[in-house]
């Protein structure tokens, strides 16, 4: 009797010890471990995910420019800003380089680029911008020109490069204005010195222009024939254009070649700023 009665609680042992090596699915089928990584980029829940710092396959960089065409004119300093944008889950770094070219697509020598870093750092999806400034100098024999900003990342899909179309007149302008509390003229800073002239072309125009508040008389020495001729006198700067007003510019297209120090007065009392250290420049 007592044999009989061990078998039936043997069997109930044994199925209980079973069942608790088993972990039951969501779906209700029997799956062994916790839902581990296989290796494969699918985990025990059957969802898939991407390892750590990969790039999306929809991933896009965006490259654009404020100006797409600027005017301006010879001895200028043209900041352009570059904006770069990520889409499709990209998140990392972005490359920039910049070039100003002629419509051959070559270089223009003399006419450079500074970017103001050589690239930027996108969070997902973000945006970051950087600046391009170009330099134009007075003496050019190119007038015209495009930059060129192409970006390098690790996505595949978007616009990798933006351009600028850049247009100078043919002229240079030099502010100048009276300062009444110092009783002196100012300059700009790089307007030239005796020692080193600015150089432009002879058909260039030169512009002097009063940005003060009050009237006053470009001054062109003439020692040995100056090439610009002063504001009030023979050949071009007759009484017409006797003085430069606020806000106005006395205009000179040189009629010869070489050296042109200038200064101004003050209209109303003829008192000449003249000094040792006056702009010049130095027409080729």
């Amino acid at each position: 009797m007592l044999r009989t009665m061990r078998t039936p609680l043997l069997a109930t042992i044994l199925g209980l010890s079973l069942a608790g090596c088993l972990t039951i699915g969501d779906s209700g089928s029997p799956t062994t471990g916790g839902g581990g990584d296989d290796g494969t980029g699918t985990d025990g829940t059957g969802s898939n995910h991407q390892g750590s710092g990969a790039i999306p396959s929809t991933a896009q960089v965006d490259v654009s420019v404020d100006k797409a065409a600027l005017s301006t004119e010879l001895k200028t300093v043209n900041p352009i800003t570059i904006t770069v944008k990520g889409s499709g889950g990209f998140s990392g770094s972005v490359g920039l380089t910049a070039a100003v070219v002629d419509g051959n697509q070559n270089p223009i020598a003399d006419w450079t680029v500074d970017l103001s870093a050589p690239s930027v750092s996108l969070a997902e999806n973000g945006t970051s911008t950087a600046t391009a400034t170009v330099h134009i100098p007075a003496l050019s024999s190119t007038l015209t020109g495009t930059l060129k900003v192409t970006t390098t990342s690790a996505a595949t899909l978007g616009t990798t490069a933006a351009s600028s179309t850049l247009t100078a007149a043919n002229q240079v302008t030099f502010l100048v204005k009276y300062d009444p509390a110092t009783m002196d003229c100012v300059y700009p800073a790089d307007g030239g010195t005796v020692a080193n002239g600015v150089k432009v072309a002879q058909a260039t125009k030169i512009r002097f222009f009063n940005n003060g508040a009050d009237n006053i008389v470009i001054h062109v020495t003439s020692n040995n024939g100056t090439p610009i001729s002063h504001q009030g006198q023979a050949p071009n700067g007759g009484p017409s254009n006797s003085t430069t007003l606020p806000n106005t510019a006395y205009e000179q297209t040189p009629i010869g070649t070489g050296p042109a120090t200038w200064y101004c007065h003050d209209s109303p009392t003829g008192a000449k700023d003249h000094k040792a250290d006056d702009p010049r420049i130095l027409v080729q």
